[in-house]
């Protein structure tokens, strides 16, 4: 019997009506385990450009790749004109931790991702257990 560990990905849509629209999210390990990490990609790139680093993660966690506004298969309204900046992202992904999420969480993410992470994490440092961040954008806030 082949006891080889599933790594390939589950695509799923996750409805955010507060956030208008739906976030793809692959969801990689044990569906029944709890979330472990939430993975925020970089501006120009989607969930699906990481799969080769975190499936092997798959054997010991769970971990959710999301498409973030404006990216991948997410449907969030992305016109420019009438974005909040930054502020859009962390929404964004406060409001899927709320949907997906039972207990604090790795926050983990590349650049934009991992700048989305932090200010995350700054706002409702509750639902964070820990941040690992790959070349994050950083900057003054006012």
């Amino acid at each position: 019997m082949d006891a080889r560990v599933d790594y390939e990905p589950r695509a799923r849509q996750v409805q955010l009506p507060s956030r208008g629209g739906t976030m793809a999210v692959l969801d990689f390990g044990p569906p029944d385990r709890p979330v472990d990490v939430v993975f925020s990609h970089a501006n120009g790139f989607n969930g699906r450009t990481y799969r080769t680093i975190l499936a092997p993660l798959a054997a010991s966690l769970r971990v959710l790749a999301i498409d973030m506004r404006g990216h991948g298969a997410t449907t969030f309204p992305a016109d420019v004109e009438t974005r909040g900046g930054w502020n859009d992202f962390r929404d964004d992904l406060l409001a899927f931790l709320d949907a997906e999420a039972d207990a604090p969480v790795v926050l983990a993410g590349h650049s934009m991702g991992g700048t989305a992470s932090l200010l995350a994490a700054a706002h409702a440092p509750e639902r964070v257990k820990t941040l690992a961040l790959f070349d994050p954008v950083i900057f003054a806030v006012d």
